[in-house]
């Protein structure tokens, strides 16, 4: 679901429930969350604070871009998409 569109404690169930999931299938922990979507429309602060709360140290927004700065918010992070049209020399 696109987050931003859920109330606060269905981000929240979402979000925990998925990370839970994802963690007893891994058998690892999960640090890093892709937001659904990830426009800026589709998740909001609400979001971000749930994602903390479930000890996600890492969020990726679907925004192209690299990271300039030190000073970047974790929870909202730019990432450069890498679709199937896209080969490896240009992958490189």
């Amino acid at each position: 679901p696109v987050l931003a569109n859920l109330s606060p404690a269905e981000q929240d169930a979402e979000i925990g429930n998925c990370r839970r999931r994802l963690q007893e299938q891994l058998g690892e922990s999960i640090t890093a969350f892709s937001y659904p979507v990830g426009g800026r429309s589709s998740f909001n602060a609400v979001t971000a604070e749930a994602v903390a709360r479930h000890g996600f140290q890492w969020a990726f927004t679907y925004e192209g871009g690299h990271i300039a700065t030190p000073a970047c918010d974790p929870l909202a992070l730019p990432r450069a998409a890498v679709e199937s049209e896209i080969d490896l020399p240009l992958f490189r």
